[in-house]
């Protein structure tokens, strides 16, 4: 054990002292010891252009971000860089766009790649319909402005996703494991919105079904219309308001330790309006919840 400490004290010794070293040659300019670390110098550029017919695609991107957005014309185009290490499988196939990221993972390959060199560019053709399914692992998906989609699922593990002006005929999808989950002005049958560490946010959206829940963070659903609403939460907040009328909802509501405001007032564990047509539930252990409907 007194010689694992040991080792464990030089390397760390050794480190300090090549980041004086480093300091001290570069003349307190940071941005040349942050750039010997950056493994930009790997990479290429590569790109995918085609005009298949295609209803379904699948991405991945294991260290990458990714952003999905319309082209002006009927070809899709993929852009992206990739190294020996970290690269990516493309096909088309009966429909169904795959661009599949493979990272090779070795010891001691310490260092970054910028933000340019991180993005996958995904640009889907003007009519395109059909459905999207995009994951990360170390990274954050963006999509704006898709208004024929059938289904939308969107993950990332270590990453935020934020979605813009969506809407999807079955459901849109969107958990992180830890990062924030943001969407604004989308539509869809169902949509579910949620992470372990971090927000979530839902905002201008319409859905029959929407349902946001986290383990740590807060959650909002602002001006939100849908007939099943759910919200769940270990340690953090709950805002709602929804666009309704009040005497529909049948409204459950939870809290550990925290305060319970409804339509203004303040109220203890209950459920209220039990025979409402439509259902308001919202549960967390730690924090408050506030709910305004109309």
């Amino acid at each position: 054990m007194k010689a694992i400490k040991l080792i464990v004290a030089i390397i760390l010794i050794v480190g300090v002292a090549m980041t004086a070293v480093g300091f001290i040659a570069s003349k307190g300019d940071l941005t040349q010891i942050v750039d010997a670390f950056s493994q930009d110098d790997d990479y290429e550029p590569k790109s995918q252009t085609g005009s298949d017919l295609i209803n379904q695609v699948e991405i991945s991107g294991s260290t990458h971000n990714i952003n999905f957005s319309l082209g002006e014309d009927a070809n899709y185009s993929l852009n992206y860089y990739e190294s020996e290490y970290d690269y990516f499988n493309f096909s088309v196939t009966d429909g169904v766009l795959i661009l599949d990221n493979v990272y090779k993972y070795a010891p001691f390959r310490w260092g970054y790649k910028s933000a340019a060199v991180s993005l996958i560019e995904v640009v889907l053709p003007i009519g395109f319909a059909g459905s999207i399914v995009g994951s990360t692992g170390t990274g954050s998906i963006n999509i704006d402005d898709f208004l024929a989609l059938t289904v939308l699922d969107l993950s990332a593990s270590t990453g935020s996703i934020d979605i813009s002006n969506c809407q999807a005929s079955t459901e849109i999808l969107a958990s992180a494991s830890t990062g924030s989950v943001t969407l604004s002005d989308c539509e869809s049958l169902r949509i579910d919105a949620s992470t372990s560490t971090g927000s979530v946010e839902i905002e201008t959206s319409t859905a029959l079904e929407i349902s946001a829940s986290c383990s740590t963070g807060g959650i909002r659903l602002l001006g939100i219309t849908s007939d099943d609403i759910s919200a769940s939460s270990s340690t953090g907040s709950i805002t709602m308001n929804i666009i309704g009328v009040e005497d529909d909802y049948r409204v459950q509501v939870a809290v550990s330790t925290g305060d319970i405001i409804f339509q203004g007032v303040k109220i203890s564990n209950q459920t209220l309006n039990p025979t409402g047509s439509k259902n308001i539930t919202a549960e967390t252990s730690t924090g408050d919840i506030s709910i305004h409907i109309g």
